[in-house]
């Protein structure tokens, strides 16, 4: 047999074997609640996790309505070490997975609990020399080695512990590897519909934990040369892509950590924390069980060259339901926390934090968005402006509530070095975003604001950090710091300033801060400094035409965004500015336009009697604006009537 004839020989015989252990899957189900002693013809979850072999699905048929409590045995569970294993807890009759938004409440029907509130754990020091987990560190379900793990539909309640060896700390699910494995394989879990700490009722919160998911990296503790293996392409809720995102969300209460990892290519769509399963009530534990909180709700990151997503990933698929829901924390918590390694990217677009799920009711409590290190990382904050679903990649975020006794603090730290984009947000009652600009009268100098603009802006003294609006109504005008390579574009921002921000801010009397906590509350359009748009030509001065945009009588608020790459350009490295002072925009009433629907799917655009010489012009995107005469209305003596074009944006404004 000469050699090409033997390697495809081969080729099919190592597809074949792979054929056949596929066809060879089982459905293992479970169909009793008891663990330690099933009667005969019975099998427990212990015995399907002792069982499961690749590729396996464990299903559910317990008798009975439920919920069934499956108490975890003293040693816990038999580690998961096999790929491609599926544990669906919607397979029990009875369960249903969620079917509404991720802006309304959590309606899954959840009829499989794995209880571990009498101190049941599995242990997650595996004992290779090289451990990913100490000896105080166990879980309910623990993944060792194996790929593509899913685990679906199921109720985890825990117990928090000392968190010591004597009594380890319990993780609802913990993904762990080692150099007994694959070292170049793909982790890939997915935990999808299950509820952490709520029992299925959807109220009682009877099972907190350490954290609900841990997936931490392994290293060579013995001084050997062994590479680091990071956990990798985790999910936790909704998959990219996903064909019935709805499903994947999952509900996380009274946990420590609601996820602690050292991953790469993390992702984090589609989950309520420290919100109940209805979306409007909240469980603090910052307030409820201070002792016991890990410092963030998220803590993620460690790995270089990886982009972790925290919400939207702004595809096109499914982005609606890809954000997350964050509940309260109290006395300037912290809900997100990056480990400290530099050049990491990280996405945080499309979620709420500290409101419900009506967008409207507030949680109490004051937090800190983004803390902890990430120096020298590209930070996106909001959206991108790439044309894909750039209004659902914002970010709502209220803060400070009630302000009787607000706890101040900068929401979000960020190191010299840093890309830190922040841009289409939806802004109420923060200490202005991105960074502190207040300095050390408030005690907030992590980072020093000029420390961390001086790599991006043109040194002046003092640095100006801020973008100032000289005037706005028919025309925004104003000035913008000038930016240094690598920095190739400035666009500025638009928005409607946030009154409870500024009027609360106010009370608080910062000499740095006369107008309060400025920041945007509404996004409304956005310019690109020297773009064909802009009426003034000198770098870091601008007028723009605004006559089209609703801005009469508005408070108006800008950031200076400074771009490496081109304007739309998808996770483009971006600095945003902190927030200008607050102009109230004021239009000449000869100057505005009036537009009114015709029932035969035409526009007219009509401007007073006494305005002569004008043109009117459209453009169809204002970023980057390219505006021209419209041709093919129906002119009127003050007035033009043009088809209205179904699918397309069009913005008008008057020429002289």
């Amino acid at each position: 047999m000469n050699q090409r004839i033997q390697a495809r020989f081969l080729s099919f015989l190592v597809a074949f074997t792979a054929f056949a252990r596929m066809s060879d899957a089982a459905t293992l189900t479970v169909t009793t609640a008891n663990n330690l002693s099933p009667g005969a013809g019975e099998t427990s979850l212990v015995q399907a996790l002792s069982r499961a072999q690749a590729g396996d699905t464990i299903a559910f048929n317990i008798p009975g309505d439920g919920p069934h409590y499956l108490v975890t045995p003293p040693n816990g569970y038999p580690l998961i070490v096999h790929d491609n294993i599926t544990i669906d807890g919607y397979s029990q009759p009875g369960s249903a997975p969620n079917t509404n938004s991720i802006r309304a409440a959590n309606s899954a029907r959840l009829r499989i609990v794995l209880d571990s509130r009498q101190g049941g754990r599995t242990p997650m020091n595996y004992n290779t020399g090289r451990p990913g987990y100490g000896d105080s560190e166990m879980a309910i379900l623990g993944v060792f080695n194996a790929a593509n793990v899913t685990i679906k539909g199921l109720c985890f309640l825990g117990l928090h512990t000392g968190n010591s060896d004597a009594d380890p700390a319990i993780y609802c699910i913990a993904f762990a590897r080692d150099h007994s494995g694959e070292p170049t394989f793909d982790d890939n879990g997915h935990v999808a519909g299950c509820w952490f700490g709520v029992e299925p009722d959807g109220k009682s919160i009877t099972g907190g934990s350490a954290a609900a998911v841990a997936a931490f990296r392994h290293r060579d503790v013995s001084g050997g040369s062994l590479p680091e293996l990071p956990n990798r392409g985790l999910v936790l809720g909704v998959k990219a892509g996903s064909a019935n995102p709805r499903a994947e969300f999952n509900v996380m209460v009274a946990q420590s950590y609601h996820l602690a990892g050292e991953q790469t290519e993390a992702r984090v769509s589609g989950n309520f924390m420290g919100v109940l399963p209805d979306g409007m009530s909240h469980y603090d534990i910052t307030a409820e069980n201070s002792e016991v909180f890990g410092g963030a709700t998220l803590e993620i990151g460690r790995y270089a060259d990886s982009t972790i997503l925290i919400g939207t990933d702004g595809d096109g698929v499914n982005d609606a339901d890809e954000g997350n829901v964050f509940g309260p924390l109290s006395t300037g918590q912290r809900v997100l926390s990056f480990y400290s390694t530099n050049n990491k990217k990280f996405v945080i677009a499309g979620n709420t934090f500290g409101v419900a799920v009506d967008g409207v009711t507030a949680f109490p409590g004051s937090f800190q968005i983004l803390g902890a290190g990430f120096n020298a990382s590209t930070v996106r904050f909001g959206s991108d402006f790439d044309g894909v679903s750039d209004d659902l990649e914002g970010n709502l975020v209220v803060n400070n509530h009630p302000f009787e006794a607000p706890v101040v603090i900068n929401p979000i730290n960020a190191g010299a070095g840093a890309f830190l984009s922040v841009r289409g947000n939806s802004l109420v009652n923060n200490y202005p975003l991105p960074v502190n600009v207040a300095g050390a009268g408030l005690g907030l100098t992590n980072p020093d604001p000029t420390t961390f603009y001086a790599a991006h802006l043109e040194a002046t003294d003092p640095l100006v950090l801020q973008p100032v609006i000289t005037s706005a109504g028919t025309h925004l005008v104003g000035t913008a710091p000038k930016p240094v390579p690598p920095i190739t574009a400035t666009i500025i921002d638009l928005y409607e300033a946030d009154p409870e921000g500024i009027t609360n801010g106010k009370t608080l009397t910062i000499p740095e801060l006369p107008n309060g906590f400025v920041q945007g509350k509404r996004y409304l359009a956005s310019f690109v400094d020297n773009s064909t748009a802009d009426l003034d030509p000198a770098v870091g001065a601008f007028r723009f035409a605004t006559g089209s945009l609703p801005l009469d009588g508005k408070n108006l608020t800008i950031t200076a965004n400074y771009s490496v790459e081109a304007p739309g350009t998808r996770n483009a490295q971006v600095v945003t500015s902190p927030f200008s002072e607050p102009v109230l925009a004021v239009q000449p009433a000869e100057l505005r336009l009036t537009y009114m629907r015709n029932a035969n799917n035409t526009l007219t655009i009509s401007w007073p009697a006494s305005l002569t010489g004008v043109t009117v012009e459209s453009t169809a995107t204002l970023l980057p604006a390219a505006w021209g005469p419209v041709s093919g209305g129906v002119s009127g003596a003050n007035s033009l009537t043009v088809p209205i074009q179904t699918g397309a944006n069009a913005f008008f404004r008057l020429k002289r």
